[in-house]
């Protein structure tokens, strides 16, 4: 059989628009982890364990940030985090998956920029 070069083109557009936003999302979530556990592991490493109460204050304002953004989400866009309801996978509701992903995203920028802090004072007293 000979392959229809027409549908197999179409197909591939088609999987190019269903893998782009999806890809492009993972994208700024992995970069997002990845850089705070880099940072994370850094500190870890050149300066052993910390005090828990340092950086307390970026704790509580990422801590603010992740409360704010789920209330606002869930009242004021009616945002769904309920992604797996009753175990049902054929319901999977990607919009709150999506919007939970930009939401630890987001809270977790004031503890990359406490870590950045950390590591630029340090240098500065060595």
């Amino acid at each position: 059989m000979r392959e229809n070069k027409a549908l197999s083109i179409l197909s591939y557009i088609v999987i190019g628009i269903i893998l782009i936003p999806i890809i492009a999302i993972l994208l700024y979530v992995i970069f997002g982890i990845s850089l705070f556990l880099i940072l994370y592991i850094i500190n870890r490493i050149k300066y052993g364990k910390s005090d828990p109460k340092e950086g307390k204050n970026y704790k509580l304002t990422s801590s603010i940030i992740i409360i704010v953004g789920a209330i606002i989400m869930v009242f004021g866009f009616n945002i769904n985090f309920n992604l797996i309801p009753d175990w049902n996978f054929n319901e999977f509701n990607w919009i709150g998956y999506f919007s939970l992903q930009l939401l630890i995203f987001i809270g977790l920028i004031p503890l990359d920029f406490f870590f950045i802090k950390k590591l630029k004072c340090r240098k500065e007293v060595e």
